[in-house]
């Protein structure tokens, strides 16, 4: 009888975790992720029980939020739709905006290229392994841009991060890249038969694509958080935009090298001397020249 006349306020617990009617729904998911909770009361701006969500919302919530976040990041609009149940011209609708996007933000690529159309002729054999150095940043860039953004969407990486982010990127960037020039200056030389001039501004080229697109990738995901609404958002603008990005700062990379590569060659005519194609060009008379493309 003692107990039962316990009053309610010395049994209640007043840490209790809840949501407002307000909070976003993917923020509610989360939170049974982190608790573990089968169901989270709900309340109003005067922290007043309006009702409760249960662990089959939270669910069914990110299973939506997941089909969502998928969809955008390979540029489709998203739908709540199942596939046999949208239209020709709502598939056309999720599907065309953004092609027409990646398009014109390939445009840039093929300036970069006519830019550099004189070298390009004069070394026509490096030509053949643009689209190498371009898959291999796009590969670099999406590894980055992928990190980030699932670490950012469960909460492990922040906006003010980013130097650290640029810090740790650098460094495995140039780990990667350097493996890749290795084993790929070896394919060169015994595989493609070409010299070790081209090889070498093939591969040096390869180790700043790598660091460009792994930068970029790194960057691209937190300045989307900045201007966008939510990891989903952050998704569209940073992997898509990135594509566009890489491309043109690998073929700019690219050129910049094999313009070098071509001044190098013209204005070598001592016998004995030698050329690091892109980087710097020592004479015999032991002065050094910068190359710029």
């Amino acid at each position: 009888a003692k107990d039962t006349a316990e009053p309610i306020r010395d049994l209640m617990d007043t840490n209790v975790v809840s949501v407002t009617t307000t909070t976003d729904q993917e923020d509610v998911s989360h939170l049974f992720e982190k608790y573990g909770f089968l169901a989270i009361p709900v309340v109003d701006a005067e922290n007043r029980l309006v009702g409760i969500v249960t662990i089959d919302d939270a669910i069914s919530i990110l299973q939506d939020e997941a089909s969502e976040d998928i969809a955008k990041m390979n540029a489709i609009g998203p739908s709540d739709k199942p596939y046999f149940k949208q239209s020709m011209w709502d598939l056309y609708k999720s599907r065309a905006p953004w092609l027409l996007f990646l398009m014109i933000s390939a445009t840039f690529s093929s300036l970069v290229i006519r830019g550099y159309e004189d070298a390009l002729a004069a070394v026509t054999v490096l030509t053949a392994y643009i689209p190498m150095l371009t898959d291999a940043g796009g590969n670099a860039g999406s590894q980055s841009t992928s990190t980030i953004i699932r670490g950012m969407a469960v909460g492990e990486i922040q906006p003010h991060d980013l130097p650290r982010i640029l810090w740790r990127e650098s460094r495995v960037a140039l780990l990667c890249g350097a493996t890749l020039a290795v084993c790929n200056f070896a394919k060169l030389l015994l595989f493609d038969k070409v010299t070790a001039p081209v090889a070498l501004v093939v591969c040096l080229t390869l180790i700043c694509t790598i660091l460009l697109s792994q930068l970029i990738g790194g960057i691209l995901p937190v300045a989307a958080e900045k201007t966008a609404c939510g990891p989903g958002c952050d998704g569209v603008a940073a992997d898509h935009h990135h594509r566009g990005c890489h491309h043109t700062a690998d073929l700019l990379q690219c050129c910049k090298d094999r313009a070098a590569s071509v001044s190098a060659e013209q204005n070598v005519t001592t016998p004995g001397s030698c050329t690091l194609p892109g980087v710097m060009l020592f004479l015999k008379t032991g002065k050094t020249s910068s190359l710029h493309g």
